[in-house]
């Protein structure tokens, strides 16, 4: 019996003062379809459950065995319309019962509710009914074999028992709880196959190398680029005309040759190196850092022979590895877009880009670069996943991001926990930061 304690959630042994308090257990859908009668079973020589127990019947469990006795086949349909029968005999009919059975009243969910819980969820729907219930939270006790609702249980205040396995039925029992007979020696068992969900980096790798990447002096890389585009559009000189030729010559070109359409010119083109100065300088910070800040992405993949259930993926960092999101660990900058300088003196530059600006979306623009002073507090992140087909994988929904400049190689943690798998995986995952190669 000490295997069964390796779940039970500590809600005490039900003895208070002397008297016994009463245990109120919800039944997973899975207790009547792969586990002897209730009734047959002895609750009360399980720890943690008092001589007084009820056993509590939510809306969702009887739907879930209305689906089955319908749409199954084999004994897993004759044991659903079994239990239909047996409980509307007691709830409805009064029929008498070794154990008092309480048929829990549909809850409406509210919208404190829906943001702890995904109600679409059936494993949900069960949790709620308990919480909504007017029992005390401590003389709850949710059973079932199903690992991943008893998680959900823990985690929302919950009492909770992996049901025993010596009371699970075989493919050779029938539901009537009679072991008496062995099976017979031309009866073949068919071979149990189970998942093996485990997580790997995206790409299916167990590590990760990243090379620091060679600082950037980005006041050497913006001159040089500024030197680029001062080419592009060179300084205007103006000279004075010195004979008739050179008057004829700016009368054919007015205005655009002159004194002031020259001046004109250069101070805007001073205002557009200006503007790609500024335009530039964040543009390399942005490339510098984004050659620093690199991703993690982890996939999940199942490894087994049958479909793996939901999952719960717990992933943990060390605490002195430095984390960031894109959400939170990013600043913006609103920066002009630079525009030269108008090569027709009669319309400025800021007019021309106010036009620009309704024709093509043109004006400023946001940049948004990583701040290293900016990680996230979070080092454990716990995850759900829904059931996995054998031999695929799934993104896990985790993308992270660390600062490759000033990281060390670190390892990461994680376990899995299957619904339908006997136990939980668990493995690490190295992240290597290489040195750039010397010169």
């Amino acid at each position: 019996m000490g295997e069964i304690l390796t779940w039970i959630c500590s809600y005490g042994s039900g003895l208070v003062g002397g008297e016994y308090i009463m245990k109120y257990l919800f039944l997973d859908t899975n207790i009547f379809l792969h586990f002897e009668d209730f009734e047959e079973i002895p609750w009360n020589t399980i720890p943690g459950i008092s001589d007084e127990c009820c056993l509590c019947i939510a809306p969702t469990v009887l739907d879930e065995l209305d689906d089955q006795k319908d749409n199954s086949k084999g004994k897993i349909q004759k044991r659903a319309r079994k239990y239909s029968r047996k409980l509307y005999d007691i709830i409805m009919q009064s029929k008498s019962s070794k154990y008092k059975v309480i048929s829990i009243p549909e809850s409406t969910p509210t919208a404190e509710d829906a943001a702890k819980l995904d109600i679409t969820k059936n494993d949900n729907k069960i949790l709620l009914s308990a919480l909504k219930s007017n029992y005390d939270k401590h003389d709850i006790i949710v059973v079932s074999s199903d690992r991943h609702i008893l998680i959900k249980a823990s985690q929302l205040g919950l009492g909770h028992l992996l049901m025993p396995e010596e009371y699970q039925l075989h493919e050779n029992e029938s539901t009537s709880g009679d072991k008496s007979k062995e099976a017979q020696p031309n009866i073949l068992v068919p071979q149990q196959f189970f998942p093996k969900v485990i997580l790997t980096m995206e790409g299916e790798v167990q590590s990760l190398h990243f090379k620091r990447p060679t600082i950037i002096d980005i006041k050497a890389k913006l001159e040089e680029r500024l030197e680029v585009i001062k080419a592009e559009v060179p300084e205007k000189k103006y000279t004075e005309p010195k004979s008739t030729n050179d008057y004829l010559s700016i009368l054919r070109l007015m205005p655009f040759d002159t004194k002031e359409s020259v001046e004109k010119y250069n101070k805007e083109r001073a205002e557009y190196i200006n503007e790609e100065y500024a335009y530039n300088h964040l543009l390399i910070q942005k490339e510098a850092l984004n050659q620093r800040f690199k991703k993690l992405s982890f996939e999940i993949i199942n490894v087994g022979q049958a479909p793996s259930g939901d999952n719960v993926i717990v992933v943990e960092f060390p605490q002195k590895v430095k984390l960031y999101t894109v959400k939170e660990s990013k600043d913006c900058f609103p920066i002009t877009i630079p525009y030269k300088p108008s090569p027709n003196p009669m319309l400025p530059r800021e007019t021309l880009r106010t036009m620009a600006s309704f024709q093509q979306g043109y004006g400023k623009e946001n940049v948004w670069l990583w701040n290293k002073d900016k990680p996230i507090k979070k080092h454990k992140f716990i995850l759900e996943q829904e059931t996995l087909m054998h031999n695929f994988k799934r993104d896990s929904g985790l993308s992270l991001y660390i600062d490759t400049e000033l990281q060390d190689t670190f390892s990461i943690r994680w376990s899995i926990q299957a619904s339908n798998a006997p136990t939980i995986e668990e493995g690490s995952l190295d992240v290597i930061l290489d040195n750039p190669a010397q010169e």
